[in-house]
């Protein structure tokens, strides 16, 4: 049920927004991709279901298209950040390009998209 909520959130450009329920804050690209990461992942342990693992594809799309060039370098990554109840804290806080916090994790995002494209070829799924 919460991922199908996560779900509900995702941008028409297939990225998920700094604050998951702000439209107006920016997309971002390590949030994407821990939720890339966690779609996928449930859709190969059965968890989830089919419209998450098209939830998890447009992501990567999105990752694809808006978020990485063709060097390499990464875009939209949030910088670190400590906690805040304030909304105005996450909106204001800046993207870096290649920042630690977004680069392991679309690593992460993409090998978990290869092992559940690998499962669902062999269950043809």
């Amino acid at each position: 049920e919460y991922m199908d909520s996560i779900c509900l959130y995702q941008d028409e450009s297939g990225l998920w927004h700094q604050v998951l329920n702000n439209k107006n804050s920016y997309l971002e690209t390590s949030a994407t991709a821990m939720l890339m990461l966690s779609l996928f992942r449930g859709v190969r342990f059965g968890w989830l279901d089919e419209k998450c693992y098209m939830s998890a594809q447009r992501a990567w799309e999105g990752l694809k298209k808006y978020c990485i060039d063709t060097d390499g370098v990464i875009y939209g990554i949030c910088m670190g950040s400590g906690c805040s109840m304030e909304e105005k804290y996450y909106t204001e806080l800046q993207t870096l390009p290649d920042d630690d916090h977004g680069t392991g994790v679309i690593l992460a995002a993409i090998n978990e998209m290869i092992l559940t494209n690998n499962v669902k070829l062999k269950t043809n799924y």
